[in-house]
């Protein structure tokens, strides 16, 4: 991630004022409200340090393919560094902003535990391999797909060794391929066949208390959130947050709120 020379300016500015009172989270929830993409499809709450933001849309897939889909975020706020954050332009004149896992934040390690533990629960054993990914970015990334005693046997010295590889977290996904036929016309495809053992998954992970990060993606074919027609699906520990909102300076704004109410919430 590149560092902005604005990130970088604000977070100065922002480190320096202690006159103007700390946010509350009303504050808070009430900018992510007006101010971030798609607020209007989402209940945004803020309880101390631990940010929750849930999501809900109808979309349309290939064809006009109905697809629901369901994301929670929830997230420590202390986590992260918002003192020196990313802040990205989009194409639409908007931008994100990009918060890393601090530093001197212990990793989630028995987050990444606890996760694994429900994995082994509700998942017939897995495919080893190995997967690179090429971003249109240009950046890659290379993921290892663990089997079932792979999961089982990685203790608290692995998860560790994992946590401090550059972006290195534990992901979970359920993917489904959609085929076209002769006359490449993509075909409506059918929900997984391990989309209620993922369901299940996902659900009890929701159930984690006040995890320090935690992203939960799903998407069902139709209009209903059924177990049985799950499609896709998503859960990792993010190791950062992204806002997106209208312009960079509404980036800068958020970046400051967020400092502030870190320094003045999220204190020992």
């Amino acid at each position: 991630m590149k560092i902005s020379i604005a990130a970088l300016s604000l977070a100065l500015i922002v480190a320096g004022c202690s006159s103007d009172p700390a946010p509350t989270s009303s504050d808070v929830v009430a900018f992510l409200e007006a101010n971030t993409q798609g607020a209007d499809q989402a209940k945004i709450s803020l309880d101390a340090c631990h940010l929750k933001i849930t999501f809900e849309s109808d979309v349309k897939g290939p064809n006009a393919l109905a697809l629901l889909s369901r994301a929670v975020l929830m997230a420590d706020l202390s986590k992260f560094d918002f003192q020196t954050v990313g802040i990205r332009p989009l194409q639409d004149g908007g931008s994100v902003l990009i918060a890393k896992w601090l530093g001197t934040a212990d990793d989630p390690i028995a987050l990444a535990s606890r996760l694994l533990d429900l994995s082994t629960r509700t998942h017939k054993d897995f495919q080893p391999g190995e997967l690179t990914l090429k971003a249109s970015d240009g950046s890659v990334s290379e993921e290892k797909r663990m089997t079932t005693s792979d999961l089982q046997g990685a203790d608290a010295q692995d998860l560790a060794g994992l946590f401090q590889k550059p972006g290195g977290t534990v992901s979970f996904r359920l993917s489904s391929l959609m085929t076209g036929d002769a006359n490449g016309v993509t075909q409506t495809p059918a929900p997984h066949e391990d989309g209620p053992a993922f369901h299940a998954f996902a659900e009890n992970a929701l159930t984690l208390e006040k995890p320090e990060a935690l992203l939960v993606n799903l998407t069902f074919l139709g209009d209903t959130a059924a177990p049985d027609q799950l499609f896709g699906g998503l859960v990792t520990i993010p190791r950062q947050l992204t806002f997106s909102v209208g312009s960079d300076e509404k980036a800068k704004e958020l970046t400051g709120l967020f400092y502030h109410y870190v320094q003045g919430s999220c204190g020992p």
